[in-house]
């Protein structure tokens, strides 16, 4: 089974907003290939890059209501109309 880690990996601090950059392809040609060559020798950054490649996805996610929830609320709307 896959470990999860608890605690929150530290960047070095020259790279932490352009590895955030990085992940969503934001960052020019000459910062990528730095983040690359440095992401090979850090540890640090390489584990922060992880977790931001297990957070941010969660933080667009749609919070999507359940059928139960629309079978309320077509009930509730229908008895304030009535």
């Amino acid at each position: 089974m896959a470990e999860r880690r608890t605690s929150r990996s530290k960047a070095c601090p020259d790279y932490e907003r352009n590895l955030v950059l990085y992940y969503y392809g934001d960052c020019a040609d000459a910062e990528r290939e730095k983040i690359i060559s440095h992401l090979e020798v850090c540890n640090l950054c390489r584990d922060f890059l992880a977790d931001l490649r297990l957070l941010l996805p969660l933080t667009v996610k749609t919070d999507e209501p359940g059928e139960e929830f629309w079978q309320s609320y077509s009930r509730d709307l229908r008895v304030k109309l009535a």
